[in-house]
């Protein structure tokens, strides 16, 4: 589904900024054009049934005949209509996001229903630990790149095709050195990873993986910066997990050790499809926004701390288990994280589709834009979020139940998540403004804090109170983090994000 060209407004003196779009690759609009579809689906049925309703309500009422309540029935509708296309960028990509996260947990149902809790347990090491190492080796070039290819959308023109393909190429060394420095370290560095988890010869698997992963989220960042968000979510966070889904399914995969080839594979053609999307947004014409590298390096280092740091307490808590308590507790540990998950779609996709946008406004000046969108940013996740975690609270049990029984165990761990993800939803867009809004090292020096807390922590909690302890551990040190990042922001941006004010500075 293409977009229509873009128009100058009258007062412009330019007739246009952009040429009109040359036609998607067949691989895009194959991908697409599904996703495009179902959510257009939700969205006329979720409309065509209000009005109906609302419709139906004014025929009963006895005053049907009155303009006036008939008029004020259809405000609401026109009402409704506008609110669900104002924010209908945000629902897709939740509904995107919402699908990753479904399909990330299939894989682990179907992996510890068919395999057993340390197979679980394996594979979520084997694959968090490749998500750190693909960020690590990105050094922030991702983020960098919605910080700062946002540009060019608030310009109206398209990217420069060098700048993009110089920081691919810089992305592309970074993450194959990371590869390289593995297989130097050789069993040194394999059991620092793993322990006695997984065997060394998984070590080419594990590179791939790192590939895959990197090319996926850098690829996906470069979409949402030219706000091709839901795109960008596809290539980044729901192409992966289906891969694998399917391949166990199909049979494809009658071991761990298969799946985690599926998933791999599945990596490398989230980035292809990534890359090829990427390339429509660029040009070589002169009428291109050109991005300096000097720039992006400079505020790639502390969102790459950043990165790092969130990476490293996603997967710190699995190598504590997996090294303290062993592969089976891992798995448990594992499985109450993916079904806490479910909320994380809130921050996960509301992120992706508002830092761009945040950033946009701050490079308009407009901060009071960027506290609107982080307002809206909140309610939407206090809406999404609240339902879930009620859900999980009094169903999860029985869900657990399900994979197996003695997934049980992890109930406790699981409560304990899903209190701490509802409350980092709500106060999770004060750390977006403040890496938005130009103070990269000082939401650095923030989540820096928060990590030498859990790492000091989790391991004490660990061996005191087993996966209750590192569950608690994990979610507090997130808290923490937004929290500091709120009052930072209303002290030097003087913007109020929960009231969605931004006060004179």
């Amino acid at each position: 589904m293409g977009l229509p060209a873009r128009t100058s407004s009258p007062s412009s003196p330019s007739p246009t900024f952009y040429p009109v779009r040359t036609p998607c690759p067949r691989a895009i609009v194959v991908v697409r054009a599904p996703v495009g579809a179902v959510c257009l689906y939700i969205r006329e049925f979720l409309l065509a049934h209000v009005q109906k309703n609302l419709q139906n309500a004014v025929v009963k009422s006895n005053g049907f005949n009155s303009r006036g309540r008939r008029w004020k029935a259809f405000r609401a509708v026109r009402v409704l209509v506008a609110e669900v296309s104002r924010h209908g960028t945000a629902l897709s990509s939740l509904l995107i996001t919402g699908s990753a996260v479904a399909a990330g947990f299939a894989v682990t149902f179907l992996i510890g229903r068919n395999f057993g809790a340390s197979a679980t347990g394996q594979y979520a090491l084997m694959t968090q630990t490749a998500m750190l190492l693909a960020v690590l080796g990105l050094a922030g070039l991702d983020v960098s790149a919605v910080r700062h290819f946002a540009r060019s959308v608030a310009l109206k023109r398209k990217l420069s095709a060098r700048s993009l393909f110089t920081v691919t190429g810089i992305a592309a060394c970074l993450v194959l050195i990371v590869c390289a420095a593995l297989f130097l370290g050789g069993s040194v560095a394999w059991r620092a990873l793993f322990a006695d988890i997984l065997p060394s010869d998984f070590l080419l698997l594990l590179c791939i993986l790192i590939v895959g992963r990197a090319g996926a989220r850098f690829f996906g960042a470069v979409l949402r910066s030219r706000h091709s968000f839901v795109f960008g979510q596809l290539v980044s966070t729901l192409l992966i997990p289906v891969c694998a889904g399917l391949a166990l399914l199909t049979g494809l995969a009658d071991n761990v050790r298969e799946a985690m080839w599926a998933t791999a594979l599945g990596g490398i053609l989230a980035t292809a499809i990534g890359s090829v999307g990427a390339l429509r947004h660029v040009s070589r014409g002169q009428n291109t926004v050109s991005i300096a590298l000097r720039p992006v390096l400079a505020s790639s280092l502390p969102l790459w701390g950043v990165g790092v740091i969130q990476s490293v307490a996603d997967w710190y808590g699995l190598a504590v288990a997996a090294h303290a308590l062993g592969a089976e507790e891992t798995g448990y540990f594992r499985v109450a994280v993916q079904i806490a998950a479910v909320i994380q779609i809130t921050t996960m996709a509301l992120s992706s589709v508002y830092s761009a946008q945040i950033s946009t406004a701050f490079h308009d000046s407009d901060r009071h834009a960027a506290a609107k969108i982080a307002a809206t940013a909140i309610r939407l996740s206090a809406i999404i979020a609240i339902p879930l975690g009620v859900g999980l609270l009094a169903f999860g049990a029985i869900l657990l139940r399900q994979i197996g029984p003695e997934f049980e165990a992890a109930y406790p761990a699981l409560v304990i998540l899903t209190l701490g993800q509802i409350a980092i939803a709500l106060t999770g867009p004060s750390g977006l403004v403040l890496a938005m809004s130009g103070n990269e090292r000082t939401n650095l020096l923030i989540t820096l804090a928060s990590a030498v807390l859990l790492l000091l922590s989790v391991p004490i909690a660990a061996a005191w109170t087993g996966l209750p302890g590192i569950a608690a551990c994990v979610c507090v040190a997130g808290i923490a983090r937004n929290i500091v990042a709120y009052f930072v922001v209303l002290r030097r941006e003087r913007i109020e994000i929960w009231r969605g004010i931004a006060k004179p500075k």
